[in-house]
Formats: C-alpha cells, structure tokens, sequence
C-alpha cells in the first residue's frame, strides 16, 4: 500500500541468481567505475566554480513563471549572493 492505494503486482518470470564471469561483465564494471569517476570530478569542478563566483539570483523569472494566486502568493521571492 502506497499513497496512492494499493498495488498489484504479478511475477511472470524468475531468473536465478548467480555469477557471472569477469570476462562478460568487466566491460560494465569499467564503464560504471568510470561514470563514477567523471561525475565526482565534475561535481568538484562546479563546486570550485561556485565557491569562486558571485552568483546572483533574481526574482523576475520566477515571477513571470509563477502561476496566480494564494499559492503563489505564500512563497517569498529570495536574491542569494555567495562569496
């Protein structure tokens, strides 16, 4: 049960578990190590950039998107400057 109500669902296959062997799947492993790899150091790269920048955020496209109304209304814009 879900907050969405029940669900139902229905195997139509099992596989078993087992090995595989390192030739067949040495090629994924090296891929996934490297995505890995490429993501922490962009992830290193923006965080430098941003510890560098000032970055300035403005309210004006938030309010042009914004949609009417009480809800609209109920969330402060905000301008966040980091040094």
């Amino acid at each position: 049960e879900t907050q969405f109500g029940y669900h139902i669902v229905m195997v139509t296959d099992k596989i078993p578990a087992g090995l595989r062997p390192l030739d067949k799947v040495k090629d994924e492993i090296v891929a996934e190590l490297t995505e890995q790899s490429q993501r922490g150091a962009v992830g290193d790269y923006i965080e430098s950039l941003e510890g560098a920048a000032t970055i300035e955020r403005s309210d004006w496209l938030q309010e042009a998107t914004a949609p009417e109304g009480p809800a609209a209304e109920a969330e402060p814009a905000t301008t966040e400057a980091a040094e």
